[in-house]
């Protein structure tokens, strides 16, 4: 799998701009997910990305200080292409008349934020199961 470092450097800024809205130092947020800050720099230049349980800590502290529902969903489909290398918008570019892909894009769109919290796990797994499949076949 190809790595996209313009989603990652996406999610970055993202990130960055949820932190000056709710004035947190990348110090701060590395403590509160027991990482170094540099390892919050590196993900906010792009040039790595969260595993999926740091990511979900980090979403709940949004969601615990009030970030709000647009920046929340916004980091989340950020995240999702980042990691998966799997871009949402550009599905709504390819649907043509299939309705199965068109339901699917409606339910991620009305995700709880809870089902979402789900959803990223579950998608986190399924990468970790493609890696070690990778892994193992020497792909």
């Amino acid at each position: 799998m190809t790595i996209n470092l313009t989603r990652r450097k996406n999610f970055g800024r993202k990130l960055k701009v949820i932190l000056a809205k709710h004035d947190i130092r990348q110090n701060d947020l590395a403590k509160k997910i027991n990482v170094g800050r540099s390892y919050i720099n590196q993900v906010c230049s792009g040039m790595t990305i969260f595993d999926g349980e740091k990511s979900a800590a980090i979403y709940d502290f949004f969601l615990k200080i009030g970030v709000c529902e647009q920046d929340l969903q916004e980091y989340s489909r950020l995240y999702i292409a980042a990691r998966s290398n799997f871009d949402l918008n550009s599905l709504g570019n390819s649907l043509g008349h299939d309705p199965l892909k068109s339901l699917i894009i409606e339910d991620m769109e009305i995700l709880t934020e809870i089902n979402l919290k789900k959803f990223r796990r579950y998608q986190e797994q399924l990468l970790d199961k493609q890696r070690n499949d990778d892994k193992d076949t020497g792909k």
